[in-house]
């Protein structure tokens, strides 16, 4: 199922129409979202009845299109952070995962803190570490590419290849390279 989304989102024309009903399909998610919080207070929300319920999904729906069409529409911008994190999603999609591992682990583990600040630190440790755990991996050769997929870091262009794919003829056929 998520080959199939992926297939059809990641068309122009399917995300250019996202993109113009983004205005109801955020104040959809809105609603349906401040409806679900009142409708499913105090419940298992990770409940087979929760997860299943057509309610459910209807919002989680008017949720995904209106955050596709809310950032085609108004976040699809190139700045240095931007530029950063696309360059460098997937490893920190590979590093991140262990990290908001141990850190929701310790949390639970050793503190008595509310469960909203469990949450809060987490997210900040998330972030931070996955950025400096990532940029020491990315440094050390062998585990730039046998961890994150890096096989050439070009210096002076700035510009990292990942994930590098030789075609038949022997050509490099990287998305990341340069035109």
């Amino acid at each position: 199922m998520f080959f199939l989304g992926y297939f059809v989102f990641s068309h122009d024309t399917v995300q250019d129409a996202v993109a113009k009903i983004r205005i109801p399909a955020l104040i959809s998610a809105l609603a349906l979202g401040i409806a679900y919080v009142f409708y499913y207070f105090g419940t298992n929300y990770s409940s087979p009845e929760c997860l299943q319920s057509v309610f459910t999904n209807v919002y989680l729906w008017a949720a995904i299109l209106a955050v596709m069409g809310c950032g085609k529409a108004w976040w699809n911008k190139e700045n240095k952070v931007s530029k950063y994190l696309a360059d460098s999603s997937f490893g920190l999609y590979i590093v991140h995962y262990p990290i908001v591992l141990a850190a929701c682990l310790l949390l639970h583990n050793f503190f008595d803190l509310p469960l909203v600040f469990n949450y809060i630190i987490a997210l900040i440790v998330e972030v931070v570490l996955s950025v400096a755990v990532y940029e020491v991996l990315r440094r050390i050769p062998v585990i730039r590419y046998f961890v994150l997929g890096i096989k050439k870091d070009d210096k002076a262009s700035g510009i990292r290849r990942s994930c590098v794919v030789k075609t038949v003829s022997g050509e490099d056929d990287s998305p990341n390279q340069p035109a």
